[in-house]
């Protein structure tokens, strides 16, 4: 009977007190969900979470500049070259500058104490030299010309006849071949700089119906200029 007793105190007891609810399972945090080692950091594989979100709109963006490179010129200095008209040698040092397209290069004879200068352009397979000498500009033809059927153009002015321009030739000391014999394989087409003056392009058509070649001169005046500072006062007839 005692142990009938216990029993029934027991199951009171149970069915008396409370019962507490159990706890909800934690939501895994948003750091968890990011996928695996393959998608974490490919973007656009990953959903975005509410928490990825606010993290987001909570950081402002930094002021991030980008440093370029140094200039050339500080990373390679020019090396400040002597005057060749110190020098007194018995041979022939050479100095070069470039403007633009135009190449400057000073020739210094210490033994005959002479100096020389040509300005002159690059020349290249499809590209043919320009040089200036006394006032005149030298175009290089790789062909046979008739003198009396070559035509220039300067940019958009009138077309003139090379013809027309011999006697200016003629003033500046230079002589031109007028007849087509004298012309054999190279032909050089000299047109005083004057007529050039403030152009940046001249057109010369060597045959009547031949198609003209366009020269470019754009820096002429810039590279006149600079040669006159590395001391040339005269230029040698290096083509013609």
């Amino acid at each position: 009977m005692a142990f009938l007793a216990s029993a029934v105190m027991a199951l009171s007891l149970f069915q008396t007190a409370p019962v507490a609810d159990a706890p909800a399972p934690a939501e895994p945090a948003a750091a968890q969900t990011r996928g695996n080692i393959f998608t974490r950091w490919l973007p656009g594989k990953r959903k975005e979470t509410p928490a990825d979100a606010a993290a987001t709109a909570e950081t402002p963006e930094a002021d991030v500049r980008v440093r370029g490179f140094r200039s050339w010129k500080q990373m390679f200095p020019d090396k400040k070259q002597k005057p060749l008209s110190e020098y007194h040698g018995d041979k022939i040092k050479k100095q070069r500058w470039s403007s633009g397209q135009w190449i400057i290069e000073v020739r210094r004879d210490g033994f005959a104490d002479g100096t020389q200068c040509y300005l002159r352009t690059r020349e290249t397979l499809t590209k043919s030299r320009i040089s200036y000498a006394d006032g005149v500009l030298g175009f290089r033809f790789k062909h046979h010309v008739d003198p009396n059927k070559v035509w220039f153009r300067v940019e958009d002015r009138p077309s003139k006849a090379w013809r027309a321009v011999f006697r200016d030739l003629h003033m500046l000391g230079l002589t031109v071949k007028p007849y087509a014999s004298d012309y054999r394989d190279d032909t050089i087409i000299l047109i005083p700089a004057e007529e050039m003056a403030g152009a940046r392009e001249i057109a010369i058509r060597p045959e009547e119906e031949g198609k003209p070649e366009k020269f470019d001169i754009e820096g002429f005046d810039e590279a006149m200029a600079a040669s006159k500072r590395v001391g040339c006062e005269t230029y040698v007839r290096e083509d013609f």
